[in-house]
Order: structure tokens, then C-alpha cells, then sequence
């Protein structure tokens, strides 16, 4: 998936004041309970849009307060 695709629905909506990135990958999200039942959650999807360098591609390419929470092991 593109950034431009993944920035999308966000289109004419309001700025945040920030956006907090909550990194998981995808193994640790397999081990969750209920994961796979939204529609977003498919192994294949996530591993094409999540990740550290597509979070920093996203960071700069915006002008707000943009962080990163790890999320392994909460």
C-alpha cells in the first residue's frame, strides 16, 4: 500500500493535535485474542503497512506531533 493510499480516509477531516503510532508486529497481534476479526487484520495487510520505516516515511512527510508507542509484550 502507498502512503498517499494509507493517509486516504483521512482526507478533509480535521488535523489532531497528535497522532500516536502503536507499533505491534504482526506475530505478537497473531498472539491477541479476537485478532483476525476485523477486516484490517490480516497478516498479509498488516505486514505491508506497518513498521518502523513506514512510520517515519509517514512522520515526515506531515506537519504535526507525530510518535511511536511499542507495543510488545502490553
Amino acid at each position: 500500500a502507498s502512503l498517499d493510499w494509507c493517509k486516504g480516509p483521512d482526507r478533509g477531516l480535521p488535523c489532531p493535535d497528535v497522532i500516536l503510532y502503536f507499533h505491534l508486529s504482526s506475530e505478537e497481534g497473531l498472539k491477541r485474542s479476537g485478532y483476525g476479526e476485523e477486516r484490517y487484520e490480516k497478516k498479509s495487510f498488516q505486514e505491508c503497512i506497518i513498521g518502523p520505516e513506514r512510520f517515519h516515511q509517514y512522520q515526515y512527510s506531515i506537519t504535526i506531533n507525530v510518535s511511536m508507542v511499542e507495543m510488545k509484550g502490553r
